[in-house]
């Protein structure tokens, strides 16, 4: 009769390191400055690395908002223009309609 063995679990274990890295590599160092990042440091080095990695993000924002903001003040600029139009040929008609008027009470 065959009797089981016992087999350690470290014997069972798949070849390869054991430890799990849970960072990439290119994450190892402060994107801003380079400087190698230690213990608890996970995005950046320091506050003035951090302040400059928010400042960053926030840019792409801006920068759309600021397209955002020239679109509509081109639309603006171009309503306005077509609204000045209007107004000058409803003077313009205005005024011939008066000399009309005034050619026809005499005055």
């Amino acid at each position: 009769m065959l009797m089981p063995t016992l087999v350690e679990e470290t014997e069972r274990a798949a070849p390869g390191p054991s430890v799990v890295c849970s960072r990439e590599p290119s994450q190892d160092t402060c994107p801003v400055c380079g400087t190698p990042l230690r213990g608890r440091q996970r995005s950046a080095c320091s506050d003035r690395c951090r302040a400059a990695l928010s400042r960053r993000r926030r840019i792409p924002v801006r920068a759309q908002d600021l397209r955002d903001l020239r679109v509509l003040v081109r639309e603006t600029v171009d309503r306005v223009s077509e609204i000045k139009a209007d107004a000058t040929v409803m003077l313009d008609r205005l005024w011939e309609a008066k000399t009309a008027l005034e050619g026809y009470l005499g005055g």
